[in-house]
């Protein structure tokens, strides 16, 4: 993952293209940009030299968006390079209150409506957040009443961590919700990350049982390969963490139903990121077998 952002919170240890595919044994990656890269050159970068190196293989890419990125205006001519390229996501930062707006709810719903509801219309692809749960919670008329249409997915199990507390367990409430009306997607991954101190596995998978029987075609699941400490440390290099992600996928399929389990790898990637996905956009690649959002 580089160029960095000269501005960043954490700094992670290199990870190369073989290392991917030495960690996986899938034929279709959906490659993510981290929030400390230094926009998307690096991963376009990276899903032209796996094609290459596995040129029977699937690889997307989801960026991040960023308003600096406007000095090409998101045009129609540059999104269409991009999907060409492999994007098939876009990520959106949760914004940080500005000097004029200090509810940062206010500014998503602002960056959602304006910029980009019309880029997932115009491309046919999925909008991706890392949002509190608590703020998912209080965005549930807004996705339900003004993103309809859109595929949105709440990364890292929509941050539901366990033990959780009594707002926690309302939010979540809301998060089934949307989950059970098909207004919102949920990647799965990085289990550990989940779980608190005072936290259990048995809490956790409590929690995303009732996520696979709200929504059994909405789970995604994400390996979050290379695993890296994003604890922040600036500009100060760390190790990536230790993580064995195929055990984590395999308490999901002791924890879910098959079909859901199986959707998860297989058909729900494919809606999402194939040729048969939900946005009529450029048209769609075809997906096969399951995605490691990488």
């Amino acid at each position: 993952m580089s160029p960095f952002a000269e501005v960043r919170t954490y700094t992670p240890a290199s990870a190369t293209v073989d290392e991917l595919l030495q960690s996986s044994n899938t034929s279709s990656y959906l490659i993510v940009q981290a929030s400390v890269e230094d926009g998307p050159d690096a991963v376009l970068a990276h899903v032209q030299d796996l094609r290459h190196a596995r040129p029977e293989g699937i690889f997307r890419a989801e960026i991040v968006y960023e308003d600096a990125n406007e000095n090409h205006g998101w045009s129609e001519e540059h999104l269409k390079m991009l999907h060409a390229s492999g994007v098939r996501c876009v990520r959106v930062r949760n914004p940080q209150p500005s000097n004029n707006h200090t509810n940062v709810d206010f500014e998503l719903r602002n960056l959602l409506r304006d910029r980009m509801r019309s880029i997932a219309r115009s491309t046919g692809w999925a909008i991706a957040m890392q949002l509190p749960l608590s703020t998912w919670a209080s965005l549930a008329d807004f996705l339900q009443e003004e993103m309809r249409g859109i595929t949105i997915i709440a990364e890292h199990c929509g941050s539901i961590t366990v033990p959780m507390t009594g707002s926690d367990g309302k939010a979540f409430d809301t998060l089934i919700d949307l989950v059970r009306k098909q207004v919102l997607f949920v990647k799965l991954g990085a289990l550990h990350r989940r779980i608190k101190a005072g936290g259990t596995m048995e809490e956790l998978r409590v929690h995303l049982r009732t996520l696979a029987d709200a929504g059994p075609e909405q789970l995604l699941w994400g390996s979050d390969w290379p695993h890296v400490d994003s604890t922040p440390r600036g500009t100060v290099g760390s190790p990536h963490l230790v993580v064995d992600a195929q055990a984590e996928l395999q308490a999901l399929a002791t924890w879910l139903p098959v079909k859901t389990f199986e959707s998860m790898l297989t058909r729900t990637p494919e809606r999402l990121f194939g040729e048969s996905g939900p946005g009529k956009g450029f048209g769609r690649g075809p997906m096969r077998e399951s995605v490691v959002a990488a």
